[in-house]
């Protein structure tokens, strides 16, 4: 009778720590429990990871944040913004309602190298310590400085939803002479069209207050190639 209890006590254990409470959406993949999330780094340029946060359960959620250094090098800072912003590692609490997305978890990294980093992220509740989510961010270089600023390519806007205003981070290889961002509708329409500069690391701020609450597409052109097209949305 005893191996019976202990094997219920084990199953139930087991079923605990892969219940999910909460599902992480990074660049719009979720991150499952113990995926590592991996962002390529150079020195001395500013490096925010934005995670979206959804409550799947069916009751309110006050969740805290918190990370752990596994792989770091001596004067690294990392700054978490958790509702609040801290150079801490534990953030919150934050009220999450059941089915609520919480857009205001980023975590900001400045490195002076290109050596690995290693974070353990876990979300927990506040009020039991009960995890509700862990995951990994790894930093790592896989080319040189000048390299990296000629080859990149990336776009990625927040917030998304956005309200009335949206920013367009992207690197346009210098390959290119000439690039623009273009706005489309659902049906192909274009709304509007903007001037991109062709470098790494910029950015594009755009005012949506004007925007249709709605579903739009924004596109990276570069000498009349489409580089890449993602969706926005839009939602005041």
């Amino acid at each position: 009778m005893r191996r019976v209890y202990l094997f219920l006590a084990l199953t139930f254990f087991a079923f605990g720590l892969n219940a999910q409470n909460v599902q992480v959406t990074f660049e719009d993949e979720v991150v499952n429990v113990d995926d590592t999330v991996n962002i390529e780094i150079l020195p001395d340029v500013t490096f925010k990871s934005y995670f979206y946060i959804e409550n799947i359960t069916e009751s309110p959620i006050s969740a805290m944040a918190k990370y752990t250094k596994i792989l770091s090098e001596e004067g690294d800072e990392f700054l978490m913004c958790f509702g609040e912003c801290t150079i801490g590692n534990v953030a919150g609490p934050v009220t999450l309602n059941p089915g609520e997305i919480f857009e205001g978890f980023d975590i900001e990294f400045t490195p002076t190298n290109t050596n690995n980093r290693l974070l353990k992220v876990e979300l927990y509740e506040e009020l039991t310590n009960d995890i509700l989510h862990q995951y990994y961010v790894k930093y790592y270089s896989e080319t040189g400085l000048e390299q990296a600023k000629s080859n990149s390519f990336y776009v990625k806007a927040y917030p998304n939803p956005a309200n009335n205003h949206v920013k367009i981070s992207y690197s346009i290889p210098n390959k290119y002479s000439a690039a623009k961002i273009v706005v489309r509708n659902m049906v192909g329409q274009v709304i509007e069209q903007y001037d991109a500069k062709v470098s790494y690391n910029a950015s594009l701020n755009i005012n949506t207050s004007d925007f249709v609450n709605g579903v739009y597409f924004y596109s990276v052109i570069a000498d009349g190639v489409t580089l890449s097209t993602k969706k926005l949305v839009v939602k005041h």
